[in-house]
């Protein structure tokens, strides 16, 4: 449940999904240390975006024992991949 994720919260903070910085690295140091990790969606191809998630996914955990982490969908007609961006973040559940 929602409430299993925000128990293990040490403070309660998003890291901000900053575009030129956010990456799986900084998501997952931001969750082990105990606040809530993300970046945007917008990588250079969608392969690169399934390879991070995983990445995410690996050092985190999955499921209802996974650290909590987040994701920032870009949603605008001028981006093109939004659909399938989102596809990946049903497969992975961030």
């Amino acid at each position: 449940t929602n409430q299993n994720y925000i128990d293990r919260l040490r403070l309660p903070i998003i890291q901000s999904p900053m575009f030129i910085v956010s990456n799986a690295r900084l998501v997952i140091a931001s969750s082990k240390a105990g606040i809530v990790g993300s970046f945007p969606t917008k990588l250079p191809t969608l392969e690169a975006l399934d390879q991070e998630f995983t990445n995410i996914n690996q050092a985190l955990g999955s499921g209802k024992d996974a650290l909590p982490w987040a994701v920032n969908i870009i949603v605008s007609k001028m981006y093109a991949r939004s659909n399938d961006d989102i596809d990946l973040i049903l497969k992975h559940k961030p």
